[in-house]
């Protein structure tokens, strides 16, 4: 740990040490002190400190030897870096910014000694414990007593310490296993991916009981092996479920990518236990329907209807488990079991009719399914959901030309601005001006519109209260077929 600190103290903004750049005599002292000797075969550092196998690479890659300040930003800016790699460069960048701070205190001249102070002061007077264990297994009760004694730790730390632990001469197989799960996972899905899981395979648990209703149930080696083989498995699916064109969908028909898509725009992640499950017991044309199930339920149940998540994650998780256990087989079997959540359509229809929609991303996708709901398949190859624009007709800004929309109703201007009725999609770029336009200079241009929905919108007189209502009434029946499911 002293070397890890030592290493934050003794670096600089650019591509070497403060030293280094400053030719400094002391460079090649701290490089073999805290960095590690060269090979005089390889010419290669050998490196004094090596990090666990997420992060060792990222260390050695861009702290150890050096990388430059670009190449750091180019890193952490990357989407596809692991959040733990991530915070490790972040976390290199702060303290490299402030020592610079320190060694030219605003000037342009290089100070060492303030250096050399903060490196004597960590040496010299701050403790570092160390513990030695005889072997891993004392190394890992080491780690559960302390987690006992009050030290917080997630519940991936956990599980992994212990599964280490049971693993006994099998470590090396575990600890594979492990890192490729994690290479399938992104770094801040993976507790919800652990309890998504659990559910599915053992039914519903509390995120407070979750590490202690895993550790009872796989309190021997051959059952550590098996939950980490399938945890390997099953992050594969997990991840390919928010993923729409994730390799794992090639093989099923295109309905499901859309699906699958869907489901991320509207963070429908409370069905992910039923669809691992259903992944895993049911045949791909029974995992299809299940997932438009899901799908139709995201949006009449919760988007819409606005009804109790905590009841629809409860069920999730009873279904998941009877899909797990053999005691349901069918898309029919899950349509079953959940059908009484399924809102029918006279209370899908009334609360469509007076939904707000604040999230832009999930009014786009309502407003796409609807379009291709009222003009047909053959419009969804043309339909670029990247070239698609969200427009206000009322704007979301109320301007001089929109102080009277009509009756409010008891509502506030924004209440109807983010009516489905109030919203349309243009492709292309739209000018910004156009927001602010009066309704009969927007006529014009949505008139133009390729989209049937938004060349709707120019039939009306004046763009009121009265008007958002009766289109989004009239949107609301194609929602009622385009969002439905039937055995």
């Amino acid at each position: 740990m002293s070397k890890c600190i030592r290493y934050g103290l003794v670096r600089q903004p650019d591509s070497s040490h403060i030293y280094y750049e400053n030719n400094d005599a002391l460079y090649k002292e701290i490089q073999a002190t805290y960095f590690g000797r060269m090979d005089r075969r390889t010419r290669k550092v050998v490196p004094n400190f090596i990090m666990n196998a997420n992060n060792d690479p990222f260390f050695q890659k861009f702290i150890a030897n050096r990388s430059s300040a670009k190449n750091i930003d180019d890193a952490i800016g990357k989407q596809s870096i692991k959040l733990t790699n991530r915070l490790l460069l972040q976390a290199y960048k702060f303290l490299r910014e402030s020592l610079e701070d320190v060694t030219y205190q605003g000037g342009e001249e290089f100070n060492p000694e303030s250096l050399i102070t903060i490196e004597d002061f960590i040496s010299k007077r701050l403790s570092v414990i160390l513990i030695l264990v005889s072997d891993e297994a004392d190394a890992y009760t080491l780690f559960e007593t302390l987690n006992e004694r009050g030290l917080e730790l997630s519940v991936l730390d956990l599980l992994k310490n212990h599964i280490f632990k049971k693993a006994d001469n099998q470590i090396e197989t575990v600890k594979s296993r492990w890192i490729e799960m994690f290479a399938n996972l992104d770094d801040k899905i993976g507790v919800r991916f652990l309890r998504h899981y659990w559910v599915s395979r053992h039914g519903r648990v509390q995120a407070g009981q979750l590490f202690r209703d895993i550790r009872e149930k796989t309190g021997t080696q051959s059952q550590a092996l098996n939950l980490s083989e399938d945890l390997l498995e099953c992050s594969y699916v997990y991840n390919a479920l928010s993923i729409s064109d994730h390799p794992l969908w090639d093989d099923f028909r295109k309905r499901v990518r859309s699906d699958i898509y869907s489901l991320n725009v509207l963070n429908a992640v409370q069905c992910y236990p039923v669809l691992l499950g259903a992944y895993e017991k049911l045949d791909s044309d029974n995992f299809e329907r299940v997932v438009r199930q899901m799908v139709v339920i995201a949006v009449r149940y919760s988007l819409i209807c606005g009804l109790r998540t905590g009841a629809l994650e409860i069920r999730y998780a009873d279904v998941a488990l009877q899909i797990s256990t053999g005691k349901i087989r069918s898309a029919g079997g899950v349509y079953q079991a959940i059908k009484d959540l399924y809102p029918d359509d006279d209370a899908f229809r009334a609360s469509f009719q007076t939904k707000e929609v604040r999230i832009a991303k999930q009014a786009r996708y309502l407003l796409r399914q609807l379009e291709m709901e009222a003009s047909g398949p053959d419009l969804e190859p043309t339909l670029d959901t990247g070239k698609l624009n969200l427009e206000h007709i009322a704007p979301r800004i109320m301007s001089e030309n929109w102080r009277d929309i009509g009756d409010l109703q008891g509502k506030d201007y924004d209440d109807w601005v983010y009516r489905i009725g109030n919203q349309v999609l243009l492709e292309g770029r739209v000018n910004r001006e156009l927001s602010r336009k009066p309704y009969n200079e927007k006529k014009t241009f949505l008139k133009e519109a390729r989209l049937a929905l938004t060349k709707s919108a120019a039939q009306y007189e004046r763009w009121t209260t009265e008007a958002i209502a009766k289109r989004q009434a009239e949107l609301s029946e194609l929602a009622v077929s385009c969002w439905r499911y039937d055995l």
